[in-house]
């Protein structure tokens, strides 16, 4: 099948999906409503699925959900996110078991495309609200309001109570949509075509953080074109190299500003009942050094008989002597 959309990057969204919902209906992929005139849905053959995957007119939308747009390079790979491909989507994940494997991989892309676009939609949202409440705040506080009581001052607690989340959850997207409304204009397109997740979009975020103007619009560009294609690793070397190459200052200042935010100690209890504890946003080198006396001295305690495993050892080590403990003492215990 030929790319979607046709040749006409002017087109419209909602255009968009007229087109290809007309294409879907010629092709015997959609079930054409009652009332359209065949007239209006004329396409060119070259914009159907090969013969082989061709559904007869009779089958409808039930030909699609058993998987002929799903298949590997097929129509729907690249129809645009949106109500149709929901539609269709649904259909197909109601009788999951009726797709090959190429197939099903298919839906489950597309599925994960459609929640890409979703989000697309809820951190527009996001982002208004938080405009919003931005404008309320600074109003508040040009009127001379009194901390505390000022309009818009808790926006997170607002839209936390909204998404049953913790207002560090809230505050978090707040600033993600906000940036990706304001500053990454390609970033926010990508998740609306299906192809960008919130994990892709925080790392183009957290890179260009302190990057403005061109250089901004260029790593956009460049980060948002390839980060469909990369894992959230990948896209975060990559996003790191391109820092450092258009703006190596910019690169320095976003370390010690999160170093200033976010450097601390954190305790939390872990699903299984047990607890964690991890320093945030510490000196390199100083980490470096201390994962390096940790294992060691976990090798060392090992091959001098202490059971367990080596990751068990390290932890032992780790706890021991920030609770000012010999963990050699372990051995004549025989603590496992």
């Amino acid at each position: 099948m030929s790319a979607y959309p046709p040749d006409d990057p002017g087109d419209e969204l909602g255009d968009a999906h007229s087109d290809w919902f007309a294409a879907g209906v010629r092709c015997g992929l959609i079930e054409a409503p009652a009332e359209d005139d065949d007239q209006d849905l004329a396409w060119d053959d070259a914009g159907c699925p090969p013969d082989d995957e061709l559904p007869g007119e009779e089958e409808g939308i039930a030909a699609a959900a058993a998987g002929a747009g799903f298949a590997d390079g097929a129509a729907f790979e690249s129809m645009p996110p949106g109500p149709v491909l929901a539609m269709l989507t649904e259909q197909a994940a109601a009788d999951a078991r009726a797709l090959d494997d190429d197939r099903l991989m298919g839906l489950v892309l597309q599925a994960r495309r459609l929640q890409n676009w979703l989000l697309h939609a809820e951190l527009s949202g996001i982002a208004e609200f938080e405009r919003r409440r931005r404008a309320s705040y600074e109003a508040s506080v040009a009127r001379g309001d009194m901390r505390g009581r000022r309009e818009g001052e808790h926006a997170d607690r607002e839209l936390a109570i909204t998404l049953r989340v913790s207002d560090d959850a809230a505050g978090k997207r707040m600033v993600l949509a906000s940036d990706l409304a304001k500053r990454l204009p390609e970033t926010f397109a990508g998740m609306a075509g299906g192809g960008i997740d919130w994990p892709r979009a925080a790392v183009i975020a957290d890179f260009t953080e302190f990057l403005d103007g061109d250089v901004l619009a260029h790593a956009d560009r460049v980060l948002a074109l390839a980060a469909p294609e990369l894992t959230p690793a990948q896209l975060r070397r990559k996003a790191a190299l391109l820092e450092l190459r258009l703006d190596p200052q910019g690169a320095e200042r976003r370390k010690e500003a999160a170093a200033r935010r976010g450097r601390r100690v954190d305790a939390w209890r872990e699903q299984s009942g047990n607890a964690a504890l991890a320093g945030r946003e510490l000196p390199v080198d100083e980490v470096l050094g201390a994962k390096a006396g940790i294992d060691a001295e976990a090798i060392a305690l090992r091959n001098a008989g202490l059971e367990g495993s080596l990751n068990e050892i390290r932890a032992w080590v780790y706890l021991d002597r920030l609770n000012g403990r010999d963990p050699w003492d372990r051995l004549s215990r025989g603590d496992d």
